[in-house]
């Protein structure tokens, strides 16, 4: 089977998963004007997607084994559109309950893809390939930033959301036939070793693949809070209106998606992974430091260009941290390596917007928090050096 087809299967799931994820912090700005609500809930409704996150790919391997990476990938981004209705209802028990059920259908989404990408580790360009897989997440990102204000402006929150699950649904049952094919042409997934968190200590146990889980621990930290708080950050300290805020987290998900790209260029032709993941990490410092400033003095210009260059560089590195976890793990095992590495990603990606939630709440102030955050993607940067050139 085509690597493209491969490939564009999982783009379309990890598109699809990521911009149900992403519909809730994109409204929030909405909820909380509405409905009175704390900003700091999306450091909450993070903190539940991710835990289930975690949860769903701890268990990931028993599901591929059962019905094959790309079914368990398309029936994965099903059950995280169901998630998003739980928020419908509302209360603290949406941001917890309607979080988890999202989790436990996006974490399963990204080693899924790794077992069906697991033939092409030899290319020369891999990084670039991981990368284009990978940039589905920010497309999925842009397609929520794009399309929920108009429809909470046209339908309120409630019926956006709701109408949004039934829409992400429906493309990723289509592909279920195409799942069928190409699941009969995969090795059969090797019976899960070492219990349920055999895959998670694998990687830890190994030198290289353990600077590669620090730096991802670390950097999904930073995604994190740029997912989670890009529209809070531009409505709350820029005094965006929602449209405005949301063009604030397309502007960031644009420059994500084309420096993924670029990221995994430079990997693949100018610097080594390490090197480029170090740069990366400094840069999205700077960066966050940067949005830190925003107030209701800064012009909307300087506010996209802002959440553009977090975006360049807390949404750029995914591809590349992929690539090298593929390259590194032990031949047949680059699906099992995938999910580990995931783990630890999802752990990371817990612990950013919380902080910066607490942080806000102890403070009152968004530049605090976000500079305590900057700190993460420096200590990012120091990992990725001690990785293998």
């Amino acid at each position: 089977m085509k690597a493209s087809r491969i490939v564009g299967c999982t783009l379309l799931h990890q598109v699809l998963v990521s911009a149900i994820a992403a519909a809730v912090p994109v409204a929030m700005p909405e909820l909380v004007r509405e409905e009175g609500l704390f900003e700091g809930l999306a450091g909450l409704y993070a903190l539940s997607m991710y835990a289930g996150a975690v949860a769903a790919t701890l268990g990931s391997e028993r599901a591929f084994r059962r019905l094959g990476p790309a079914h368990a990938s398309a029936f994965a981004v099903g059950l995280a559109a169901c998630g998003l209705l739980l928020f419908v209802p509302l209360g603290v028990a949406g941001f917890v309950l309607g979080g988890l059920a999202i989790g436990l259908g996006y974490g399963p989404v990204s080693p899924a893809g790794s077992y069906m990408m697991a033939g092409i580790v030899g290319r020369r360009d891999l990084n670039l390939v991981f990368s284009i897989r990978l940039a589905g997440a920010p497309l999925g990102v842009l397609a929520a930033g794009l399309g929920v204000p108009p429809l909470v402006a046209a339908l309120g929150w409630r019926g956006a959301l709701a109408a949004l699950a039934c829409a992400l649904a429906v493309p990723a049952m289509a592909t279920l036939g195409f799942a069928r094919r190409l699941d009969a042409t995969l090795p059969a997934v090797a019976p899960p070793s070492g219990g349920v968190l055999g895959a998670a200590r694998e990687v830890f146990a190994h030198g290289a693949l353990r600077w590669l889980v620090a730096t991802s621990f670390l950097f999904s930290a930073m995604l994190a809070t740029l997912n989670a708080f890009v529209p809070t950050v531009a409505s709350a300290l820029g005094g965006l209106d929602l449209a405005r805020a949301g063009l604030c987290a397309v502007a960031a998900q644009v420059a994500s998606i084309c420096a993924r790209l670029a990221w995994g260029m430079v990997a693949d032709r100018l610097l080594s992974p390490a090197t480029t993941l170090a740069l990366v990490g400094m840069l999205m410092a700077a960066a966050t430091l940067a949005l830190g400033q925003v107030d209701r003095g800064t012009g909307f210009a300087a506010i996209l260009a802002a959440s553009a260059f977090m975006g360049a560089t807390a949404g750029g590195w995914g591809g590349v941290v992929l690539a090298q976890a593929a390259r590194l793990a032990p031949p047949g095992r680059v699906g099992r390596i995938a999910g580990g590495v995931m783990v630890y990603n999802y752990l990371g990606v817990m612990l950013g917007p919380p902080v910066v939630g607490l942080v806000l709440a102890a403070t009152g102030s968004f530049p605090v928090a976000l500079a305590a955050v900057a700190a993460v993607g420096a200590a990012g940067a120091v990992a990725a050096l001690r990785l293998p050139r």
